[in-house]
């Protein structure tokens, strides 16, 4: 899908929840912040669900060889080990 912007999100991804979900059962939707908790607090009130907002740490792709240079770092910074 693609979307014109977050609250469009929010209320299409509402209404297809809703065809799965039961409303009567109680969930919580999680909003994750940059973007995440407008779409999640739109979903949220549209089934009648509770809102909570998660804050993690930015998740970065590495490919395999640059994940390596950095646990290398780690280590040496760590331990004062060069590798």
């Amino acid at each position: 899908m693609i979307f014109t912007d977050r609250i469009e999100a929010g209320k299409r991804l509402a209404d297809e929840m809703i065809k799965i979900v039961d409303r009567e059962d109680k969930g919580v939707v999680l909003g994750i912040p940059r973007g995440g908790v407008v779409i999640a607090k739109i979903i949220a009130e549209e089934l009648g669900w509770e809102l909570e907002v998660i804050i993690s740490k930015k998740l970065v792709f590495l490919s395999m060889k640059n994940w390596q240079w950095v646990q290398w770092q780690k280590m040496e910074n760590q331990y004062g080990v060069k590798i």
